[in-house]
């Protein structure tokens, strides 16, 4: 019974150190690729042509006990005299060595689980305690492995990862250039924005009654509605430009050897697709049979469409893209969720889904309650908006016909 705990013992250790180990190789050969590459090149591997970055790449890899990224495996198969030139070249410098000997110290770690095996040990594990002793006979003040060594390179080389991705996204990603002129013209943007918005939600909202806007608004009407309705769909849309500017700071960064890309859709995006799709035909099918809550579920379906599309074709179109990219990410986000929105308003408004609907009451100069049989659904500087479910109609009251204007009781 003690002989099976204490194997069991072995073998969950033995698991942990080897995840340990291989997270060691992995970051070695990360760091050590920057490091081979600025040996060989004088320049950081961001800044080289591929072909440059793929044999930094592979001769790191290569000191570090791993194979190349699978993507890499015919340069490598191309240039193996030229791979070995360079391999030589640096082994023996000491920013190599330095790491290579952090390699070396946590495969003889993991090799010692397997030395009571004797002549049955397998041949990675020999060949790692061979080359750290070999290593320890040059150099005698090589680490000596031991449980807490590990967890210090794990966590060093770790940290160094960090850090030079931190330095590349520094260095390479797309930053704002954003200066005072750009704001200034965005912000004289804001005031048309606001006025097209108002004439966009009324017209919509008032269409789906049968009532006229040109008729009965003015710009200080559609200004005025346009501060109501464009609230909840401005923070919308500014959350959406906030989120594209973290995308794009986020993404831009340029990294040696990034896996390419394939046309169409990946394998393991094709179940987000599938519910993406399934999403927009039943929403649809609710916009169509009359659901208004279909409506505000349409409008954040749409946001990826609008993102996708303007992030794909204006940049093309500018000098400086970045002022017109937001500025488009803006108006397009903001006009898809009004228009849902005057579409979810109103519908609601018919349906009398909306806790505000009907709350106000209509009395005129000879005694009349002007909504006995209608419910108010808008109003604006000179017209009260009835609508008349039972008759399907729409009536404008001129305010100065509402001697007396209350709000009902729930």
């Amino acid at each position: 019974m003690k002989r099976r705990l204490y194997s069991f013992s072995i073998r969950r250790r033995l698991r942990r150190d080897a995840k340990r180990v291989a997270a060691i190789r992995l970051n070695a050969s990360f760091v050590l690729w920057r490091r081979v590459h600025e040996v060989l090149y004088s320049k950081p591997a961001t800044d080289s042509p591929e072909d440059e970055q793929k044999l930094s790449h592979v001769v790191a890899r290569r000191l570090c006990g791993l194979p190349p990224l699978a993507w890499v495996d015919e340069f490598a198969d191309q240039h193996p005299d030229e791979i070995e030139r360079a391999a030589r070249k640096v082994s023996e410098l000491p920013v190599v060595t330095r790491i290579t000997d952090l390699v070396i110290v946590a495969n003889y770690w993991l090799a010692q689980y397997f030395a009571p095996l004797g002549d049955h040990i397998p041949v990675n594990q020999r060949r790692a305690i061979d080359e750290y002793e070999a290593r320890k006979s040059v150099h005698p003040d090589i680490d000596s492995p031991s449980e807490e060594s590990l967890v210090l390179m794990d966590r060093k080389l770790g940290n160094q990862v960090k850090e030079i991705r931190a330095e590349e996204h520094r260095r390479t990603a797309l930053k704002l250039d954003v200066g005072m002129s750009e704001l200034t013209q965005m912000i004289a943007l804001i005031s048309p924005l606001l006025l097209v918005a108002g004439f966009v939600y009324c017209h919509i909202y008032y269409g789906v009654f049968g009532i006229n806007t040109s008729i009965y608004f003015g710009l200080s009407d559609y200004l005025a509605s346009s501060i109501e309705a464009i609230r909840a769909a401005g923070v919308s849309a500014g959350v959406a430009v906030l989120g594209a500017i973290l995308s794009v700071h986020r993404h831009s960064a340029s990294h040696p050897l990034k896996r390419p890309n394939h046309d169409g859709i990946e394998r393991e995006d094709v179940p987000w697709a599938i519910v993406a799709v399934l999403l927009l035909i039943s929403e649809i099918e609710g916009v169509w049979i009359g659901n208004p809550t279909s409506w505000l579920m349409l409008s954040t379906l749409i946001y990826p469409a609008v993102i996708g599309v303007v992030t794909k074709y204006v940049p093309s179109l500018f000098l400086k893209p970045i002022p017109p990219l937001l500025i488009s990410i803006f108006a397009g986000c903001l006009f898809s969720t009004l228009i849902c929105s005057a579409e979810y308003d109103a519908h609601s408004a018919q349906s009398g889904v909306r806790p505000t609907t009907g709350a106000l009451s209509l009395t005129s100069q000879d005694g009349r309650d002007l909504t006995a049989d209608a419910i108010v659904v808008g109003a604006n500087s000179n017209y009260f908006f009835l609508w008349n479910a039972k008759a399907d109609s729409a009536t404008a009251v001129p305010r100065n016909s509402a001697v007396l204007i209350r709000t009902k009781s729930r």
